[in-house]
């Protein structure tokens, strides 16, 4: 979901494994919905700020998820559990799991490329509070791969008010300002 102000979000549509692909008339019909969806996204932050706070103060800190190479969580810090249902009760999300699975497969290939960045999301729950959650790949004594941690934290203000300004479509002056 992009506009002149940034990129907002994105979807992902499969079909199954019998049905045909998309067609170029399909993905360019899906395409011109992007500045439409990239509105409503910016929208909705900006009806956000009006009714809720930007962070919620009553956390305890960041928590941390290890999922082995088999995709199961193996090991979670205090406070864990309660960042996992935040992130169910984000406003875009049915399964609490499913944004820090797509951040374990990114962080897996990154395995073995230390110069690149790691995978990062920013997420906002239906309750108004922003997470970042940010994955990075382990390495064992014996060599092997796969274990990823994931952390969960609060959205510092500093990583919220870009995408607070984005939202406003300030231009480059007034950002400064």
């Amino acid at each position: 979901f992009r506009d002149d102000a940034g990129l907002w979000g994105g979807i992902a549509l499969f079909r199954g494994p019998d049905d045909p692909a998309y067609e170029a008339e399909e993905v360019g019909w899906a395409a011109g919905l992007s500045g439409a969806f990239a509105r409503g996204v910016r929208i909705g932050i900006l009806a956000q700020l009006t009714s809720r706070s930007l962070l919620d103060t009553t956390a305890n800190g960041p928590a941390v998820v290890v999922v082995d190479s088999a995709d199961e969580v193996v090991r979670m810090s205090i406070g864990a559990q309660q960042r996992l249902l935040q992130l169910g009760a984000a406003a875009d999300s049915t399964d609490p799991l499913g944004t820090v699975y797509a951040l374990v497969t990114a962080a897996r290939r990154l395995h073995g490329t230390p110069e690149e960045r790691l995978p990062r999301a920013r997420v906002r729950t239906r309750s108004g509070v922003w997470l970042i959650l940010h994955a990075s790949p382990l390495t064992a004594r014996d060599d092997a791969r796969g274990e990823v941690v994931v952390t969960i934290e609060e959205a510092r203000p500093s990583e919220v008010v870009d995408l607070v300004v984005a939202a406003f479509a300030l231009t480059p002056r007034e950002r400064d300002v």
